[in-house]
């Protein structure tokens, strides 16, 4: 979080409109949730366009693009694992992210499954749902499973 004040204090001094240690501190726990490099890109995107300081929303709009830019990874990386070793071994170091985003759109079986011509649309489905998850609360995250278990227990 240190180096989310630093940036943020940089940005002040740059742009001449210095904030308080609280107000620096605040965006910082709201910006925590993303990984540093991405916040530092969307600054550096920012400060070509701000004129001022910029507010909360100005930076979490630069951060939008960087999660439909994950999101794109994800599923790439998902498809190529399918690709080389089918759709029953399970994938290594899976994100909590992209692993309810996986599960939304049918697990690693169900997208293993899926015929070429659909996976325009699970791609489509797949990038919605890691936006959705994309640093949401934890309680949040966890809505999936609960769904998914609920289900469980309607088909028993």
């Amino acid at each position: 979080m240190e180096k989310i004040i630093t940036l943020l204090d940089s940005v002040g001094k740059i742009t001449k409109g210095e904030q308080s240690a609280e107000s620096y501190a605040l965006m910082a726990t709201i910006l925590k949730k993303y990984p540093y490099e991405e916040i530092q890109k969307a600054v550096m995107a920012g400060l070509e366009k701000w004129i001022f300081f910029p507010t909360i929303a100005d930076i979490l709009e630069l951060l939008k693009p960087q999660a439909k830019l994950a999101s794109n990874e994800s599923f790439d990386k998902i498809i190529a694992h399918i690709q080389r070793f089918g759709s029953s071994e399970k994938i290594p170091n899976l994100t909590e992210t992209e692993t309810s985003s996986l599960r939304s759109i049918g697990g690693l079986r169900g997208l293993g499954m899926s015929e070429e011509k659909d996976l325009k649309w699970k791609r489509k489905e797949f990038i919605d749902a890691f936006e959705m998850y994309y640093n949401k609360p934890d309680s949040v995250k966890a809505l999936p499973s609960l769904k998914n278990y609920l289900k469980s227990l309607v088909r028993s």
